[in-house]
């Protein structure tokens, strides 16, 4: 599994490639990116498997960078110092969130549910002869339910939540119709009014 880290300070990405190196053998670590607009651009380029994304950074935040990222989007790990952006994280699919000081436990056991999660990508992909299939991650009561695109038949508006009917029933996601709609963008979906 191939990872980089964004984080714009430099002893935080010290230590994190520390950690990484040394509790999480299963990671090709391609380095740290500290300036956020290189990272996007590196991103795109060098395709990572896993983002140890940073959240306050200047002039873009890991949120904002993360939605200006096409799909399908790398799995995400959060580090931070701030837990109150843990919300916004979830809603965008962020697999885990992690406090600084890292802790080396909850590092393996994040990058434990990442493997988890491509390995279950993987396996619907094989399964159904497709090189990958680009899924949504939504934000429900219940915790993050991933909806492959393919399955969403329609979203529909419900204030600040949006319904999405899919071959196998209906969700309703902690996302604006907005929000959902920019995640929607490069595929087949157009508000009808």
């Amino acid at each position: 599994m191939r990872a980089l880290i964004v984080d714009d300070e430099l002893h935080s990405c010290e230590v994190s490639k520390t950690l990484i190196e040394d509790f999480c053998p299963e990671i090709t670590l391609l380095g740290y990116e500290q300036n956020a607009v290189k990272a996007i651009s590196r991103i795109v380029k060098e395709k990572p498997d896993l983002l140890f994304l940073d959240i306050e950074m200047p002039n873009i935040n890991g949120i904002d960078l993360l939605k200006q990222l096409p799909n399908p989007l790398p799995a995400v790990i959060f580090t931070t110092a701030y837990d109150q952006f843990a919300i916004n994280a979830i809603k965008l699919g962020a697999i885990d969130y992690l406090l600084k000081p890292i802790d080396e436990l909850e590092l393996v056991k994040a990058v434990r549910r990442v493997q988890e999660r491509l390995s279950e990508q993987q396996q619907i992909s094989e399964s159904t002869g497709l090189r990958t299939m680009e899924r949504l991650a939504i934000g429900t009561m219940e915790g993050i339910e991933w909806i492959a695109i393919d399955d969403i038949i329609r979203c529909q508006s419900d204030s600040n939540y949006t319904t999405l009917y899919t071959q196998k029933g209906k969700i309703t996601a902690a996302k604006t119709l907005k929000e959902i709609e920019t995640q929607l963008l490069t595929h087949s979906f157009f508000r009808v009014h």
